[in-house]
């Protein structure tokens, strides 16, 4: 690939804020972002756009620390090792190597970033953000939906007992076991968004949501193109991947989620995140 400047653009959001979508549209215009890429599951039918590489690593790093690997936890991990930055910038380097742009998407990568940037000093970010309600609703729903696939797949008395009782009770205990952890974890995360936005110059990050892609994808893919010019990519219209009915319905949560001080602070946070929406 020559001398030529590498270039990084990595993808920042919470589970189940449209960082899946953003990543999908990237790609179609042209960002490499993997080789392997992690295919479609339920809840996201399109496929995730996630660089197999980077989850593994991720999956890896929390299940050396105990923690849960799919990165839905409330607290913090901790540090990476001096033997986890040299795996990581090996990994780095590899991309580097092949790509002179190159990105990925993996939503743990909030959870690690403060040391990534270490290894990645002239990366730029595209961070997406999503009101707490809505991705609360989403994990909540996934949930939901692989208990109704599994019984899909039954017959006879335990396909009956579903269909005329579990099935009315299950979303309800689900969102009593689930809204308050989903809150704190949205919580953890976007608070680790609203750290790196404050350490970052203004040209170095740009901030989506749903609602202004599907207004002026065109605006941003111009930000983008003119602040880290990306003149390789060719723009193509977020609204024609946007898919309404893939969409989950929100959830009423406020009556499951007993600390309401979590949800002043969900609110708060949301705010000032939204007043860093490109416009």
């Amino acid at each position: 690939m020559g001398n030529k400047e590498k270039r990084q653009i990595v993808i920042i959001g919470m589970h189940r804020s449209g960082t899946s979508l953003l990543a999908q549209w990237l790609y179609k215009c042209g960002l490499h972002l993997g080789d392997d890429l992690l295919g479609a599951s339920i809840g996201n039918k399109e496929g995730h756009y996630e660089d197999m590489d980077f989850l593994k690593f991720h999956e890896g790093l929390f299940i050396k620390r105990k923690l849960h690997f799919s990165g839905l936890i409330d607290r913090l991990p901790s540090n990476l090792t001096s033997d986890e930055m040299l795996e990581f910038r090996g990994l780095v380097e590899r991309k580097n190597e092949k790509y002179d742009l190159w990105g990925w998407k993996e939503p743990r990568t909030c959870l690690f970033i403060n040391d990534y940037r270490e290894v990645l000093p002239n990366a730029n970010y595209l961070i997406v953000i999503r009101d707490y309600r809505t991705v609360v609703s989403s994990l909540i729903t996934r949930i939901y939906k692989r208990t109704e696939r599994k019984y899909a797949a039954k017959t006879g008395l335990s396909r009956f007992i579903w269909d005329k009782f579990k099935q009315k009770r299950r979303m309800g205990y689900l969102q009593r076991k689930w809204a308050t952890r989903f809150l704190k974890t949205w919580l953890l995360y976007n608070q680790e968004i609203k750290k790196l936005i404050e350490s970052l110059p203004e040209q170095k990050y740009i901030v989506v949501d749903q609602n202004i892609l599907l207004q002026a994808s065109s605006h941003i893919f111009d930000l983008m193109q003119n602040n880290w010019k990306l003149e390789d990519l060719k723009f193509i219209p977020y609204a024609q991947l946007f898919k309404p009915n893939l969409q989950s319905s929100i959830l009423e949560l406020d009556s499951f989620i007993k600390n309401k001080e979590l949800i002043e602070k969900a609110n708060v946070l949301q705010k000032w995140l939204q007043d860093y929406v490109k416009n």
